[in-house]
């Protein structure tokens, strides 16, 4: 690793989870370990747009801000779910950030992040 980067945020598994793609699953891989969160993919008529930008962006914004990895990592999981949540109880297409805003500023860790082991 001292060559290559820091850490590996994967946004979504897919079918390659844990869970074959019916739990939204993502994964950290960095010097402080390796850690697996999974969260209810909610239902929708039409998938929302723009969940990776959400994920990816939020947990940049958190390494910078300086939190751990891990934190960032968790952070950002809480505050998908918290956006989700709200989309879906709006029934809306487009990600509900203004309405999910207070919560996704400080949101509930719900202890999220399993480790793997090596």
């Amino acid at each position: 690793r001292a060559k290559g980067p820091k850490a590996v945020f994967i946004k979504h598994l897919g079918k390659l989870g844990f869970h074959s793609g019916e739990r939204f699953e993502m994964m950290l891989s960095c010097n402080e370990g390796n850690w697996v969160v999974d969260t209810p993919l909610l239902p929708f008529d039409r998938p929302p747009v723009g969940v990776g930008d959400l994920t990816t962006g939020s947990f940049l914004a958190r390494v910078v801000k300086g939190y751990t990895y891990r934190q960032a990592f968790e952070l950002t999981t809480a505050g998908y779910m918290c956006v989700m949540e709200a989309t879906h109880e709006l029934g809306e297409y487009e990600l509900q950030l203004v309405a999910a805003q207070d919560e996704f500023a400080s949101p509930n860790l719900r202890g999220l992040g399993v480790e793997l082991k090596r």
